[in-house]
């Protein structure tokens, strides 16, 4: 991942940035859902990244320095909390092959 910054919504392409430890800048407007808006404020709350109302005038826009600021301790704190396998002997993608196989591909069903 190269890009200096990421913008998003509720894209999970934020959980990618985060892993990185990509800056992340957020964006709201009046034509988002009260829904759209409640998942937005998840990372703003969560990793303290600014917004941008894209409704406001362009002066109002969050100043470069605090865009491109992340906060590591924050960004760690989210990996640990939401990220980060349970089972730190096995990664989360091993981990869901593993269920899948056990679950609904094994040969022995009882």
């Amino acid at each position: 991942m190269n890009s200096l910054l990421v913008l998003v919504t509720e894209s999970s392409a934020a959980i990618d940035a985060i892993i990185n430890y990509k800056p992340l800048l957020s964006y709201t407007s009046d034509c988002f859902d009260d829904n759209q808006k409640f998942h937005n404020q998840h990372y703003v709350n969560e990793l303290g990244i600014p917004v941008l109302d894209i409704d406001s005038p362009i002066n109002n826009m969050p100043k470069k320095q605090r865009i491109l600021k992340l906060n590591k301790k924050k960004y760690n704190n989210y990996i640990k909390k939401y990220i980060e396998p349970d089972n730190k002997e096995l990664p989360g993608h091993l981990k869901f092959s593993k269920i899948i196989k056990e679950q609904f591909l094994s040969n022995d069903k009882t």
